[in-house]
């Protein structure tokens, strides 16, 4: 036994035993008992550094390391082994861990422990006087040790022994427990709850007497005394940050029964406000300061919820719907509800958001909304009611007193936050619809929806109309399955069912005309326009707005048989606004945004390129463009009458950009004759935005009107110049980035360019004075840089421009880039030979050289690859260095056989040739027809039908 002991470095012997009895000496003298040793450990080892410090400690973690680390390695190369380099579902350190501790050395080696803590333990008791008499913590077998703490009184200054902590023997705990409950002496009491503050936080749950412990602190909750209250509120404070998750639990339940005890005793109902009137902050601070911890604790409780076991998280959320749906059936009940009450500490219900927002949450959430209905049935009953009977909203003097009006608001917000908290998974529109007692019908989630829609119609309220609209465009924001719900609910014809008035304007108010202040109050048309805004940035939304929809007549919506195509209404109304001159520069912001998504789909510029709309932007620019309409005037054309829009420069661009990008917006502008001053003012504001991208670049290169515009702008040159920044690695965050990220970057910016390259147009502009000839030719032909990342950039523009047969024609008219190209790979020969060295511009070079030479589809010349990545030695292409190009580029045609396979057909007329043409030849001539056809096999139609002999079979064809 020694030699194991010395083995293992002297484990568990005397010295050790000693100095984790001197580093818990002091607790346990406080404490006055030896009986929660265990628990003094257990907190010890998660709260106190200086435990882990312990000569014991590290010699027990040395040990285990020595012998168990080559079954731990082996175990886990095992469990890789097994499931071929995968994890499991499951969680592989519980399952390796559970194959540790069954192992027979690690039973040994606990066995070894445990022989070795006994020895010293019971050498340490029979030589206890001789201990004291030479010191306790004197040197054992002159051997010298160093405790964590360096000295007797250093063990002190550990963080647990500098807290204060008490450990209390389990009679304690009953007369605290009794004093809790009596609460007639408040000194006693008092101290009661100091001392529950200064022990561990877990260890009061943990005694036979929590029950009354448990219902002593509630009552404390209920005391006028500040202080008594004050401290009771801290305990479960402690409790709920502990890491025992029993005692989280048990400190969560009983803060909601102290929460349900204000409604359930009549001693206690004067402290919560009344219904209908002012809320005094002082006369109810206790049940507020209750409600807002368990709001906080709610918010952060999906955080670690996962970690507690499910029955814990079972009890917490079905306690937490049963005390949320308390007294809410009572008709008659004046004081307000605990929902209520939620209301006023967050209106936006923001812990439900958060326990909804992962599965396992949303599942338990909606499991004990579904048991207990009263929360969201209240929630759609106050929603409808409060719609029905709004008022503004009156300001108090005082912060100690929140008006009645705002009360019954902020009751309003969190019931459509609740709402909508629950439409938006799939999970919580199951739970509707609801029954209303206020309504004949059962309300579904279309109703209520339409409800929110026709309070923003009737304009009740300016803050109602941003209120729905902002948690409408919360709900659905570049969500599909959402915005369809929204349009599946009426939500668009209902909104320009009310907005479609407003364009017939009486003819007698002239003063009114265009003066959208006074006739739509724009918080109205706000909330029209983001609701709008929110559902045409979905593809659904855009298709249901352009296309329309016929409604069932089981339809849920209530508009069933109705025809709806409201892309035009829309059109009308973006129209009415930028026409307005007093309309807001928010409001035509977001018309054009609205405007924008309509004719960002290519069936909305095709249904509404010609709408007034349309017409009046281009009559708009035809008015700043002074080369314009002076010349149709002199001719005796009559221009356009339509109103002018009232737009500024910036606020156009998004509309000339969305045109610009579509083909039909694009010839539109052209033919028309302000392409280029829409280019004028959309490409350089978008360069300087760093937003000009290869998609409105490709676009603009379509026509040489657009190539000449950007041209003239000069907005190729940053391009070029940021490539060669990005080449160098100066526009990378990092110092010394990745070959892949370099490439990532390389291709980003250069992807412009390649854009332009890929016309023939965009090729003229690309190599021409005006564009980048000088900067592009220095790169592909200066000796000095032949081994640059520049170089390899003009090798792959040039690659790309090759790929149009009249980009080859022009640049090898222009500058004859194939003899340049061909010099270049000469250069490159290795020695005296024909071979040439193999690199990545080598490759390119080839690549352009055969692309360039060759004509003709894959089935007449072959195309070396791109990129060296692609290549091996078996598929090396071969490098060429002079005309003509290697017959290795010149596919091998294979002979094809003239004698194609029979077909059923064929077969059948075969070996009938000879026999009775009757009516069952016919039929199975019939079915082998019918068989070949199915098929897709190819029939000699000309030759069967050319001889005479097959005239059955003609009738046969015709039966078919």
């Amino acid at each position: 036994m020694e030699d194991k002991i010395e083995d293992n470095a002297g484990m568990g012997t005397k010295p050790q035993v000693k100095d984790l009895l001197a580093h818990m000496d002091p607790m346990i003298y406080l404490a006055g008992t030896a009986d929660n040793t265990s628990e003094m450990l257990l907190y010890l080892s998660d709260m106190d550094p200086a435990f882990h410090k312990l000569l014991l400690v590290k010699s027990l973690r040395k040990g285990m390391r020595e012998e168990l680390s080559a079954v731990i390695e082996g175990l886990v190369e095992d469990y890789l082994k097994e499931h071929k380099g995968k994890m499991r579902s499951e969680n592989p350190v519980d399952f390796l861990l559970e194959k540790v501790v069954s192992e027979e050395k690690f039973n040994d080696f606990l066995k070894n422990v445990k022989l070795s803590l006994e020895s010293s333990v019971q050498d340490i008791t029979n030589h206890f006087d001789d201990e004291i008499v030479t010191g306790m913590f004197a040197n054992y077998e002159e051997t010298t040790y160093a405790s964590p703490n360096n000295s007797n009184e250093s063990s002190l200054n550990s963080s647990l022994n500098q807290s204060g902590l008490l450990f209390l023997h389990p009679a304690q705990y009953h007369n605290i427990a009794k004093c809790l409950q009596s609460r007639k002496d408040r000194e006693a009491c008092n101290d009661s709850l100091n001392i529950l503050l200064a022990v561990t936080p877990c260890e009061p749950v943990m005694q036979d007497c929590w029950c009354d412990l448990k219902k002593g602190l509630r009552e404390c909750l209920f005391d006028d005394t500040p202080e008594i209250f004050d401290k009771a509120l801290k305990v479960h404070c402690k409790l709920l940050t502990s890491q025992v998750h029993n005692a989280v639990k048990e400190a969560y339940l009983n803060l909601l029964g102290a929460v349900a005890g204000f409604y359930m005793s009549k001693r206690f109902l004067s402290k919560i406000p009344l219904k209908g009137e002012n809320i005094n902050l002082n006369s109810c601070a206790n049940i507020i300061r209750l409600l807002k911890i368990l709001i906080d604790f709610q918010k952060e409780l999906p955080l670690l919820w996962i970690r507690y076991p499910e029955r814990f998280v079972d009890d917490m959320v079905e306690a937490t719907f049963n005390l949320l749906g308390l007294n809410l059936s009572i008709k008659d009940n004046k004081q307000m509800t605990v929902l209520d009450m939620y209301s006023v500490i967050d209106p936006q219900a923001s812990w439900l958001r958060k326990w909804v927002h992962g599965q396992w949450g949303r599942s338990k959430t909606f499991s004990a909304m579904r048991s207990n209905s009263m929360v969201l049935l209240h929630s759609v009953s106050f929603c409808i009611k409060h719609l029905e009977n709004v008022t503004e909203i009156s300001q108090v003097d005082t912060r100690e007193i929140i008006s009645s009006s705002l009360v019954s608001h902020l009751r309003f917000v969190h019931s459509i936050n609740v709402i909508m908290a629950v439409l938006e998974y799939s999970d919580g529109r199951k739970l509707f619809p609801v029954n209303v007692p206020s309504k004949e019908e059962l309300v579904t989630m279309q109703g209520i929806i339409q409800t929110l829609i026709r309070a923003v119609n009737c304009n009740i309220s300016e803050i109602i109309n941003i209120e729905v609209s902002s948690l409408l465009n919360k709900f659905c924001s570049h969500d599909e399955m959402k915005s369809w719900i929204l349009c599946d609910a009426g939500v668009v014809e209902l909104l320009l069912q009310e907005v479609s008035n407003f364009d017939n304007l009486p003819q007698q108010k002239k003063e009114l005309k265009g003066d959208l202040e006074k006739m739509i109050p724009s918080s109205y048309i706000k909330a029209v326009l983001v609701i709008l805004d929110t559902i045409l940035a979905t593809h659904i939304g855009q298709k249901y707005i352009l296309l329309g929809r016929k409604r069932k007549s089981s339809s849920k919506s209530g508009l069933s048989g109705i025809i709806s195509s409201p892309a035009h209404e829309v059109m009308n109304l973006v129209l009415h606004i930028l026409r307005s001159k007093h309309a807001s520069s928010d409001l035509k912001r977001i018309s054009i945004s609205v405007c924008c998504n309509l004719l960002a789909s290519p069936i909305g510029m095709h249904m509404c390129a010609k709408h007034p709309l349309i017409e009046s932007v281009i009559e708009h620019l035809k008015n700043k463009n002074k080369s314009v309409s002076t010349e149709k005037i002199s001719l005796g054309i009559d221009p356009r009458r339509s109103e002018l829009l009232h737009l500024s420069v910036p606020q156009s661009l998004p509309l000339l950009t969305t045109l610009l990008l579509s083909y039909k917006g694009f010839f539109l502008l052209e033919s028309e004759g302000v392409l280029p001053l829409a280019l004028t003012q959309v490409l350089p504001e978008m360069a300087r935005k760093g937003t000009l991208n290869a998609k409105i670049l490709a676009s603009v290169c379509c026509s040489p009107q657009g190539c000449s515009v950007v041209g003239s702008l000069k907005v190729l040159q940053p391009f070029w110049d940021i490539l060669g920044h990005v080449a160098k690695g100066e526009e990378l965050l990092q110092q010394t980035p990745t070959e892949e990220e370099k490439e990532e970057a390389i291709e980003a910016a250069a992807a412009p360019l390649m854009a332009l390259t890929a016309t023939y147009q965009g090729t003229q502009l690309v190599f021409s004075e005006q564009g980048l000839l000088r900067a592009v030719s220095e790169s592909l032909y200066s000796p000095s840089e032949m081994l640059t990342e520049m170089h390899t950039i003009a090798l792959r523009l040039l690659a790309c421009a090759t790929s149009v047969l009249d980009s080859v024609a022009f640049l090898q008219a222009s500058f004859g880039y194939q003899d340049e190209l061909l010099a270049q790979q000469l250069q490159t020969r290795s020695g005296e030979g024909d071979s040439i060295i193999v690199d990545e511009n080598s490759i390119l070079r080839n690549h352009i050289l055969v692309k360039s030479y060759m004509m003709g589809s894959s089935s007449e010349r072959w195309l070396p690859p791109i990129d060296i990545d692609e290549l091996s030695t078996s598929s090396m292409p071969p490098l060429f260095s002079q005309y003509p190009a290697p017959r290795d580029y010149i596919p091998i045609k294979p002979i094809r056989s003239m004698h194609k396979k029979q077909n059923e057909v064929w077969r059948f007329l075969t070996d009938t040739r000879h026999g009775l043409h009757d009516i069952g030849w016919l039929n199975h001539c019939r079915k082998a027809v019918r068989a070949v056809l199915s098929s897709g096999e190819h029939i000699k139609w000309a030759l069967i039908t050319s001889e005479s002999r097959w005239q059955p079979f003609r009738l046969t064809l015709q039966c078919v």
